[in-house]
């Protein structure tokens, strides 16, 4: 009977023995997962309000709505590569949106920045660390529709709307990778 009892034992410890080492391994795995290499959180940018007479003075010398509208086009690619949020911040309409189409023309799997903080964002996280070329002009084929308050601008495969309010023109949607136009 002894021997059945040590034989119990024995088996009973390396049971305990495996409880012990699984229990460590699992142990070790999460303190692993949990280490200094979590990414921080990125704080929401404030973007400083430029002031009125600062605005016209960028925009004020445009003959037509088209100018002034090419124009905000230009100014929001070199703010982009002039890292300015504060320009930028001034430039979104508060309710904007920038819809990535992933180059599909479904948009259930589109990827979609709504409101200003979150364009911001966009701008710190996925654009800022890119070099981007200059835009100088909108390309010969580029469209301007202006229907009142509300402004198209098709350039390549990037469309843009805009709304005029307080006297000036907002962009409120930018679209890009969205498949070629018919």
């Amino acid at each position: 009977m002894q021997h059945k009892f040590k034989a119990a034992s024995f088996h009973s410890y390396q049971h305990f023995q495996k409880f012990w080492w699984l229990l460590l391994w699992g142990l070790g795995l999460l303190l692993s997962g949990c280490s200094a290499g979590t990414p921080a959180m990125v704080a929401t940018p404030t973007p400083q309000v430029i002031d009125d007479p600062a605005w016209r003075q960028i925009f004020s010398d445009h003959a037509t709505e088209q100018e002034a509208i090419t124009a905000l086009i230009l100014a929001e690619r070199q703010a982009t590569i002039q890292h300015d949020l504060a320009l930028l911040g001034q430039l979104w309409a508060e309710d904007a949106q920038i819809v990535d189409g992933r180059n599909t023309s479904v948009t259930d799997d589109d990827y979609r920045w709504q409101g200003r903080a979150a364009i911001l964002d966009r701008y710190q996280v996925a654009v800022f660390p890119f070099d981007l070329p200059p835009l100088t002009a909108l390309a010969a084929d580029a469209s301007i529709t202006i229907t009142g308050d509300r402004a198209t601008v098709l350039h390549g495969n990037d469309q843009w709307q805009l709304v005029k309010a307080e006297q000036r023109w907002w962009l409120t949607t930018l679209r890009y990778a969205t498949p070629a136009r018919q």
